[in-house]
């Protein structure tokens, strides 16, 4: 391996200088470029020095709600049934609060107009009959919505399914399968 030569003081070295002169000409991409990317794997490394706590097994700890705190949460609201109409309004509430609880709980009472109209004999008001009645129909026809929106995409996944395959079962055959040259299953054509 030839040695490297050695300046004297006062003497230049051909070539020397180059290097140096390259380093300062490309200073301004090269921090250009460097500054992002030390920035960028500053905070990869900071993200990674922040792990949650685990346990014995190895999974993260969950902090949870002590026993007090979940005692003092709402329950959900049940939604309401027919029986519950008739006994809000024989208890004396308002037609406007009975819709509003009906409408706050998304309750559905799954039963035909007539069978709707049968609660007014039993006293609930006209209000909340037309209101139950008008919520079930929406509910009806969201249901048909929703049946006829899963249908269609049932069938537009059957459909990319056949076309991948197809797709991928294109070219399975050798090129010199019939009509190309060598005749059907390896018989010659005979004119």
């Amino acid at each position: 391996m030839p040695r490297r030569p050695v300046a004297q003081p006062g003497e230049r070295i051909l070539g020397a200088d180059h290097s140096r002169d390259a380093l300062r000409h490309n200073a301004p991409m090269l921090n250009r470029f460097l500054r992002p990317a030390a920035l960028i794997v500053a905070l990869a490394l900071a993200g990674c020095a922040a792990a949650p706590e685990r346990d014995a097994r190895g999974n993260p700890k969950i902090e949870r709600l002590p026993e007090e705190a979940l005692a003092r949460l709402p329950g959900p609201e049940l939604k309401l049934t027919a029986q519950d109409l008739v006994r809000l309004t024989r208890e004396g509430v308002p037609p406007e609060k009975i819709i509003e609880r009906f409408q706050a709980t998304h309750s559905r009472l799954g039963m035909p107009a007539s069978e709707i109209m049968e609660l007014g004999k039993q006293g609930v008001d006209r209000k909340v009959l037309d209101h139950v009645a008008e919520a079930e129909e929406r509910a009806r026809q969201t249901d048909v919505a929703e049946a006829l929106a899963r249908r269609d995409a049932a069938e537009a996944r059957m459909r990319e399914d056949e076309e991948r395959r197809g797709n991928l079962y294109r070219y399975y055959y050798p090129p010199y399968w019939p009509p190309y040259w060598g005749g059907y299953m390896g018989v010659p054509i005979r004119n």
